[in-house]
């Protein structure tokens, strides 16, 4: 039941983030409150369906790469910045595993080897 509540209510973040992405300005990009919704919806509706996990981040990065298309295919000869904006939110959604996983193969190691040469001496 919670699973589906959740699926319930990720669904319906993902049709208001495309509706604000929808009803943006053709000329000028996104106002404050259009961008802070467009920027914090995707990650919210990402984490609603893979809570506790990294694939969130994937999530997130797809709902914004599909918004990016449809502000494409809405205005495609008009003003790109929400378009830009939300194609840099994208990629920022998908280095997030990424730096994640860096940090777990080196970062770590790093962090390890620094306490353990200070501990020696």
């Amino acid at each position: 039941m919670t699973r589906l509540l959740r699926v319930a209510v990720a669904t319906a973040a993902i049709l208001a983030a495309a509706y604000v992405t929808w009803s943006l300005p053709v000329i000028v990009g996104p106002g404050l409150p259009q961008f802070v919704a467009l920027m914090v919806i995707p990650p919210i509706a990402a984490l609603l369906i893979a809570p506790r996990t990294i694939r969130f981040a994937f999530l997130a990065g797809a709902i914004y790469a599909a918004l990016t298309g449809l502000r494409r295919l809405l205005v495609p000869e008009g003003n790109a910045t929400a378009a830009e904006q939300l194609s840099t939110a994208a990629i920022v959604a998908l280095l997030i595993p990424i730096v994640w996983q860096f940090w777990r193969w080196s970062g770590a190691r790093l962090v390890r080897s620094i306490v353990k040469g200070s501990q020696s001496k």
